[in-house]
């Protein structure tokens, strides 16, 4: 059907309507009919219309119908070709494919129960460490801490640089506070061992120490005079130990007396340290030799132009490393001057007499 023999109206319900030509627009006809399948479910939930009959007017005549009513009431048609359902859109026209969601495509929400026992779990777990955590009085405000130390005697201990009274292992040390304390042991022949320990975990703590043992060292005396003689430990050294190297125990202290003619003689400790090869230098100090002076006639006596006295002059110290220079005086005598060394000798007396002028 062409749109221009065709006329068209709108109902106040929405309905579009036709209208066939020799019919008034008061009196409109659908345009589209749906299909008859359709027409039987429409029909079926459409209500019964309601025909109004006027009264009859008994006091006219009857008259003659009208044109108006003598027009039929519209007959469903089948639609034309215009009006059928436009086809479904396909890829193959271009036009872009939309489908609906389906009821049976919808995907339902991620279960959220797993999040929620997991998160239960933990929140259990916490709450149990918490009562056991207050069960156990909370965190402790003493540390006792015990060391376990390989090897376990000789031991020189210290806690935050102050020195403990234990000497052997084990070594307990209660009433610390909780944080971090710095722990130190040496040993000898030993190498030091240090470490900061932080307490407050528990109140009661155990440190397991392995000192680790140092190799012999290698050690070379350099002693002044150098005829000096050496002993380690009561021992004697040899004079090819002396001139060369003397194995000793790394760390380990030693005792050492070296003596010389004219020289006080040494007693001290000594310790090697942690290093393959040591030198150890000592100088003796010598002994103060005395000097003594005899002059005619009697005279002042000078000692490196320095007055020390008048003769006789008895026993007067003096360094016998280095010369030393005499002066005598006397009112009417010539000066004397000479230079003396002692040599090997300590004591030394000088009889002078001098020349009148």
């Amino acid at each position: 059907r062409e749109a221009h023999d065709r006329r068209i109206v709108m109902t106040s319900d929405g309905q579009i309507l036709e209208l066939p030509e020799d019919m008034d627009e008061d009196e409109p006809t659908a345009l589209w009919a749906p299909s008859f399948d359709e027409l039987d479910d429409i029909d079926s939930r459409a209500p019964a219309p309601m025909v109004s009959t006027p009264p009859p007017d008994l006091g006219r005549e009857p008259q003659a119908p009208s044109s108006r009513a003598a027009t039929p009431a519209p007959t469903r048609r089948p639609p034309p070709a215009s009006a059928q359902r436009a086809p479904a859109p396909s890829a193959a026209d271009g036009r872009e494919l939309r489908p609906g969601p389906s009821p049976a495509h919808r995907q339902r929400p991620a279960s959220r129960a797993p999040a929620v026992l997991a998160a239960l779990g933990i929140l259990a777990a916490l709450l149990a460490g918490g009562a056991w955590w207050l069960r156990r009085g909370g965190a402790p405000t003493a540390v006792e801490l015990t060391l376990q130390i390989s090897p376990a005697d000789q031991l020189t201990i210290t806690l935050d640089d102050q020195p403990l009274p234990a000497t052997t292992s084990p070594v307990v040390q209660p009433g610390l506070t909780p944080g971090k304390h710095t722990v130190t042991v040496e040993r000898p022949g030993h190498a030091r061992w240090s470490a900061t320990l932080p307490l407050g975990a528990r109140r009661r703590e155990v440190v397991a120490v392995e000192l680790r043992p140092l190799a012999p060292s290698r050690v070379h005396f350099e002693v002044t005079p150098p005829t000096a003689e050496i002993a380690v430990n009561g021992r004697r050294l040899s004079d090819a130990e002396r001139r060369g190297t003397v194995p000793l125990a790394a760390g380990e202290a030693v005792r050492l007396q070296i003596t010389a003619p004219g020289y006080e003689p040494l007693n001290t400790t000594w310790q090697p340290g942690d290093k393959p090869t040591a030198a150890a230098q000592f100088a003796l100090k010598p002994t103060p030799g005395q000097l003594f002076v005899e002059c005619t006639p009697p005279a002042v006596v000078y000692l490196n132009d320095k007055r020390v006295g008048r003769t006789p002059l008895t026993g007067h110290p003096v360094d016998v490393r280095a010369p030393v220079r005499v002066r005598l005086e006397a009112k009417g005598h010539q000066v004397l001057e000479e230079v003396v060394h002692f040599q090997d000798e300590r004591a030394l007396t000088l009889t002078r007499t001098l020349t009148p002028l």
